[in-house]
């Protein structure tokens, strides 16, 4: 259970937690060692992908947390789910559980080379991975500036959520349904200036991994359509990037739904910070999760998680672990092996949120402006 103030119980992380064996696995000899260096490989790397320490890293910090995430872990498997938990047990088993349960991989080469703990799917499925994360890009300014993840889902057709295109604009991120005359002006104009001055419209960039200066790129052409319920919206763009593919979209509601595992790829840029302007997400954890550097943030991620629950008939929840800059990124399904949900925002603590994309197949939005599904 979780509380107003965002607390959760044994019970909450227990159900998050890896299998009994990988845990045994994970938790002999010396964790804390093993935790530290999947750490480093997974948020500071240097540009010829060797791993090295960043200057200035809280490593004291890290280790510390790992320990007493471990030595928590290692209660909780021993005496259940009923022990109470501090706040301090709690932030160190985020970190336990980003690393371990819910990993944030790096895409390398348009593949996941990592095998997480905990998801014996990714070394089965190693050679499909390719095919959706060829679909997925960062939308970045015309100057090149981070902002979101979009994904192909039609001829020369992406999908992202609103709330990116107000970042685009230069606007609140709630603008697109606090203001919607206001945003649909947006869209109308920024759309006839890309396509009258194309030399000013944001790009798609299709590659955008870690160590790579390798680039496919397209221009953002037009705002074809954007929901006025939903954080959806579909874009145009004048090509389609070079080893780009169109990711399929599933058409009806999986069986089982709840429960089902999942991974999300995007582009994980910065963490939400509070009205203190201080990171949600303590430091140590993100730190060690998704780095604080150019080197690593913003870059093309893979990060499986599972379907908690619905919010409403057209939003469910996962747990994948995402960030600013996820927004936009496919969530796709493990066993189906097509896009199920488009994410588009989260809160730490708690939950992520994703459009569930079939309930919109007959939807204008969607159906009108070139969004295929299969």
């Amino acid at each position: 259970m979780q509380d107003d103030q965002g607390r959760r119980d044994a019970r909450w992380f227990a159900e998050r937690m890896p299998s009994k064996d990988v845990l045994v696995d994970v938790l002999q000899g010396d964790p804390v060692a093993r935790l530290l260096g999947i750490a480093k490989d997974r948020a500071i790397v240097d540009g010829g992908l060797v791993v090295t320490p960043r200057a200035g890293a809280d490593d004291a910090a890290a280790a510390a947390a790992l320990q007493l995430a471990t030595a928590t872990a290692k209660r909780l498997a021993e005496e259940g789910d009923q022990i109470q938990l501090t706040p301090e047990e709690e932030a160190a088993l985020d970190l336990f559980i980003l690393l371990v349960a819910r990993p944030a991989v790096f895409v390398q080469n348009g593949r996941v080379n990592e095998r997480p703990e905990n998801w014996p799917e990714v070394a089965r499925d190693e050679d499909l991975f390719p095919r959706i994360i060829a679909g997925v890009g960062r939308i970045e300014t015309a100057a090149h500036d981070k902002i979101g993840s979009g994904f192909l889902v039609g001829e020369r057709r992406i999908l992202t959520n609103n709330h990116v295109l107000a970042a685009l604009f230069g606007m609140d991120l709630e603008d697109w349904h606090r203001q919607p005359a206001v945003f649909a002006q947006h869209c109308e104009e920024h759309s006839t200036q890309w396509t009258n001055e194309p030399a000013a419209a944001p790009f798609f960039e299709l590659r955008g991994e870690l160590g790579s200066d390798a680039s496919s790129t397209a221009r953002l052409t037009r705002v074809l359509g954007h929901h006025l319920q939903v954080d959806m919206a579909v874009l145009e763009i004048d090509a389609s990037p070079p080893g780009s593919r169109r990711l399929p979209l599933i058409g009806s509601e999986p069986a089982s739904f709840v429960g089902r595992r999942v991974y999300a790829v995007g582009y994980p840029v910065a963490d939400s910070r509070n009205m203190w302007n201080q990171r949600i997400t303590p430091a140590p954890v993100f730190r060690r999760v998704f780095g604080a550097d150019e080197e690593s943030l913003g870059m093309k991620r893979f990060s499986p998680g599972t379907v908690l629950k619905w919010r409403d008939d057209r939003v469910f929840l996962h747990d994948a672990s995402t960030l600013p800059g996820s927004s936009g990124s496919c969530i796709v399904d493990f066993e189906d092996r097509r896009v199920v949900g488009l994410h588009f925002g989260g809160r730490y603590k708690q939950e992520n949120y994703a459009v569930s994309l079939w309930k919109f197949r007959e939807d204008p939005v969607l159906k009108d402006n070139g969004v295929l599904f299969n």
